[in-house]
């Protein structure tokens, strides 16, 4: 975990104070977890609590999500994100994890915990854009969706994509340039409305040129040393940008 990382789970912590103990627990104790082990996730100190207790905490089945339970969620978010970015698996699939989060109710989410959230998830975003390796086997295409609707200004994460263009940032844009649509549908998360602005995003004239100004600054003018990998997805990229 890098640095920033770490200074914003110590931030959680103290946004998202503990509730020790909770007074209740919104799961199922019928098929999907002992009473003991809810007992224990009721009193543990959140910070013992290890990836096991967190996957099966977000495995059982809950009633709902409302304003009732919020607390509860954010008791334990901290050690979720904490978790997540460590890249530990703590949900049986990412888009699931997200969504436990998205579909409390706007109203949850004070303005403290907003800005929380805007930086956690410009960071986190960031983060995929500049590295190779994806988190969880992700593509960058997935990551947005799962971050889109998220309690953070959409429009900036594109914005902060564009801006950021690099050898490696554009090397996630060929993924979701050719087949994008086909792609993008196999997410959990896809539906017109997030869709839609992402594409139209890969569409605009104005991307398209500073693609190609980005790659041949980095062909031509700037010293790189590419693996062969690289070196043709990059390529690619200068050549099917105006297929989009």
């Amino acid at each position: 975990m890098n640095s920033k990382f770490q200074d914003l789970i110590k931030e959680a912590y103290s946004i998202f104070p503990a509730q020790n103990p909770l007074s209740t627990l919104d799961a199922c104790l019928t098929c999907c977890m002992s009473e003991a082990q809810s007992i224990r996730l009721m009193n543990e100190n959140r910070e013992n609590l290890v990836c096991k207790d967190i996957y099966e905490y977000n495995n059982t089945a809950k009633s709902g999500y409302t304003l009732e339970t919020s607390y509860e969620l954010k008791h334990f978010l901290p050690v979720m994100l904490s978790l997540f970015i460590n890249e530990e698996e703590i949900h049986h699939s990412t888009e699931l994890f997200f969504q436990r989060i998205k579909m409390l109710p706007k109203e949850s989410w004070n303005n403290v915990e907003i800005d929380f959230f805007e930086r956690f998830v410009t960071n986190y975003w960031i983060y995929c854009l500049t590295n190779k390796e994806l988190p969880f086997n992700e593509d960058i295409g997935g990551i947005y969706l799962c971050l889109y609707d998220f309690p953070v200004d959409k429009n900036s994460l594109l914005q902060k994509w564009e801006d950021n263009f690099s050898p490696k940032s554009l090397s996630h844009l060929i993924d979701v340039s050719y087949g994008s649509y086909d792609m993008l549908k196999t997410n959990a998360f896809f539906n017109e409305n997030n869709s839609k602005e992402f594409l139209s995003w890969l569409e605009r004239d104005t991307l398209k040129e500073k693609v190609k100004n980005s790659l041949e600054r980095i062909f031509w003018e700037e010293n790189h040393e590419f693996s062969e990998e690289l070196n043709l997805k990059l390529e690619s990229l200068y050549i099917l940008i105006d297929t989009i």
